[in-house]
């Protein structure tokens, strides 16, 4: 009961800091307002997005290697071995203006690499019409988490970033009551739009599965997306962590650093590695993170297949 007290005072106020952020509620989701966007707008600016068939849609929930994943999709799409100036950030829908919704999304070249944060439902209806190919991705979520918590608390505009403790954070995340709203539901809400349109292509990614055994795991990306194999080896090198993020902090992901985050933070792209959460999970945190994810994932065969990696 103690415990339970405990967190909840620490929710309490954790909420306090929370409702300092530009943040607005939409279809259930907790969405950051970018420059004052509004955001009721862009959600329905891209559920109603034109898409194109050979389209490919990367969803995954935050800070789970999208970033990385982007620039191996990329490469792969455009069969080529080198890592270029285009950002992660430039193709996510999530951050994007009606304006560049409406006029600059239809422009870009084909094959679209179209990313995202929210539930499936929320992503663009033509998709499933047109059955564009989809690729799911997972991280364990207590890396997530953490690595989340490092860039939120980076910001340099108190309406952007969450600054309170970790514990506090913790406690937001629990309750669902952080941006892009709960884990759980992500993973449930995925599952659910798997399971209703077994017509679509789908892909299920997991960020570990890729670290540990990433030719392997890019050779079925190129499959799944009808590209040849034999340049996998070399995505795989121009993939490597350390040698993308060199390349990528001297141009556009270097200067937004710059413009967002306090000075000598390095969190857009920080290790690439698993296993950061065991700095900053308490062994109580750790233990009612499982319980939460045994409950709220109870007979969830996708759940089942990512409790295997939770550590």
């Amino acid at each position: 009961m103690a415990e339970t007290n405990t967190a909840l005072d620490i929710l309490e106020s954790a909420r306090a800091k929370m409702a300092k952020l530009h943040t607005e509620t939409v279809n259930g989701m907790i969405l950051m307002k970018f420059q004052g966007a509004d955001i009721k707008s862009v959600v329905d600016k891209i559920g109603a997005l034109e898409i194109n068939s050979d389209d490919v849609i990367l969803d995954g929930y935050q800070r789970s290697g999208n970033h990385w994943t982007y620039e191996i999709l990329r490469l792969i799409l455009d069969e080529k071995a080198k890592v270029g100036d285009s950002t992660y950030f430039e193709s996510c829908l999530d951050f994007m203006s009606t304006e560049t919704l409406e006029k600059v999304v239809p422009t870009l070249p084909s094959p679209r690499l179209l990313t995202s944060h929210y539930w499936p439902e929320y992503l663009p209806r033509q998709a499933t019409e047109k059955r564009a190919r989809f690729i799911f991705l997972f991280r364990n979520p207590k890396d997530a988490w953490v690595s989340w918590y490092r860039l939120t608390s980076s910001y340099k505009n108190e309406n952007l970033g969450f600054f309170g403790s970790w514990d506090e954070f913790f406690e937001l995340q629990m309750a669902g009551e952080f941006l892009w709203s709960s884990y759980f539901d992500f993973v449930l809400k995925t599952e659910a739009f798997i399971a209703a349109h077994p017509e679509l292509p789908v892909h299920l990614l997991q960020y570990e599965e890729l670290k540990a055994e990433p030719v392997r795991v890019i050779r079925e990306l190129c499959r799944f997306l009808g590209r040849d194999e034999s340049v996998a080896e070399a995505i795989e090198e121009a993939t490597r962590f350390d040698s993308m993020k060199s390349v990528l902090k001297q141009g556009k992901v270097g200067q937004l650093e710059k413009a967002i985050l306090k000075e000598n933070t390095d969190v857009v792209l920080y290790k690439g590695t698993s296993g950061g959460w065991k700095d900053y999970f308490s062994p109580s945190q750790n233990e009612r993170f499982h319980r939460c994810f045994k409950e709220k994932l109870a007979g969830s065969k996708l759940g089942e297949m990512l409790g295997k990696n939770l550590g």
